[in-house]
């Protein structure tokens, strides 16, 4: 085999080339995950030490009754100095979360075009042309648009409204039984709406649209010949309307998902001065973000349906190596 030009040491460094890069790739997606989790944090401690001040500075001011110039001129170079952590660790935060889904959706984008590539001919033969256009313009699209902003305002609306728990049940930790039953109604009527919300997305996909627009111009002077443009005309308004319907659906359950939800958004209650303003303020933002964020996990779930088709064609099989090793 040596005589022959087969060089094991060679081999056995490429291999071990390609553990200790996949070891580092690894290592520096953990890192990465870290990162954003360390960010998420620093933001919301951030967040809630601007309304612990806002609260100590009112009860202050309501207990004796006047304004020191000197207390509150050291109180807004501190509130200032807050708000500055505050913007700088939310912008690192954005930062890390959409260059992290840039490059996921990079990836997926390389191997699937991959796969493609080396796919045999009966892929092509058993996967419509529209089919294949759809995968790599509305999947893809929404993994570049719309998935890293859903899953970004998911992730600050369940650390906001986890903050604004926190804070209330600091003040009045009876206030803590209204937010249960409220997690259990989000919950309850969140399973009910995906069920639906799920297969109305995939109903929603366009390629019947793409595979007849692509099928009518290959054969177009076919078409032409035998006189059956409106015939084609047709039957591309029917595949229009019927995905234009179920994108209506979709839309009509994410309302009245939205809907539903508000008739639960009440938190009453009678508090006085710093703590009054700390739990009206840490209310109001939970009642909003509870809301907003349970319809954005429904819509990051029924959104994750195009991951779930572009992973389907990272698994494509694929032909013989382009090279034939000699074994012989």
């Amino acid at each position: 085999l040596q005589s022959r030009g087969l060089d094991f040491m060679s081999i056995l460094s490429d291999q071990e080339r390609e553990a200790a890069d996949k070891k580092a790739e690894a290592e520096d997606r953990e890192l990465k995950r870290t990162m954003k989790r360390l960010e998420t944090i620093r933001t919301l401690l951030t967040r809630a030490g601007k309304r612990v001040q806002y609260r100590e500075k009112t009860n202050k001011n309501q207990k004796e009754g006047n304004i020191n110039r000197d207390e509150q001129n050291r109180d807004v170079i501190i509130y200032s100095s807050m708000m500055a952590a505050l913007f700088i660790a939310s912008l690192l935060r954005a930062i890390t979360w959409f260059v992290m889904f840039m490059r996921a959706s990079v990836n997926l984008h390389n191997t699937i075009f991959y796969r493609l590539l080396r796919a045999p001919i009966f892929v092509f033969d058993s996967n419509p042309v529209g089919r294949i256009l759809n995968r790599f313009t509305k999947d893809l699209g929404i993994i570049d648009e719309q998935l890293p902003t859903t899953a970004f305002d998911l992730n600050l609306s369940m650390t906001q409204g986890l903050g604004g728990i926190i804070m209330i049940a600091i003040v009045n930790p009876y206030l803590i039984i209204p937010a249960f039953i409220l997690i259990v109604v989000i919950v309850a009527v969140r399973s009910v709406y995906i069920k639906s919300a799920r297969d109305i997305k995939r109903a929603e996909a366009r390629s019947p649209v793409f595979s007849h627009v692509s099928t009518t111009f290959n054969g177009l002077a076919s078409v032409r010949a035998f006189g059956a443009q409106e015939v084609f005309e047709r039957q591309f308004y029917v595949y229009q309307d019927d995905h234009s319907a179920t994108w209506m659906l979709v839309t009509t359950a994410n309302r009245a998902f939205v809907v539903i939800f508000a008739v639960f958004m009440v938190f009453p209650g009678q508090l006085g001065a710093g703590e009054a303003g700390l739990a009206l303020s840490s209310a109001l933002m939970l009642t909003g973000m509870t809301q907003w964020g349970a319809r954005q996990s429904a819509e990051m779930e029924s959104q994750m349906t195009s991951v779930e088709r572009i992973i389907e064609y990272s698994k494509l099989p694929q032909e013989a190596a382009l090279t034939a090793h000699d074994s012989h």
